[in-house]
């Protein structure tokens, strides 16, 4: 079950503290960069198509 009291108490403390924000925001978006480009999310599904193909022609053989 949610704490919402904790909840309230972290976000306010997040409202006063406009650093943390910051290094979060920061954080959020290194991580957007890293995994959930559009160039990231084509080579990923490129990858996974190219492994369900290449299953699928070794079935064959």
């Amino acid at each position: 079950m949610p704490d919402i009291d904790a909840l309230a108490e972290a976000l306010a403390a997040l409202l006063k503290d406009p650093a943390c924000r910051a290094s979060m925001g920061a954080r959020a978006r290194a991580t957007y960069e890293e995994r959930f480009t559009f160039e990231r999310m084509y080579q990923r599904y490129l990858e996974e198509y190219r492994a369900l193909v290449g299953d699928r022609e070794t079935a064959r053989a």
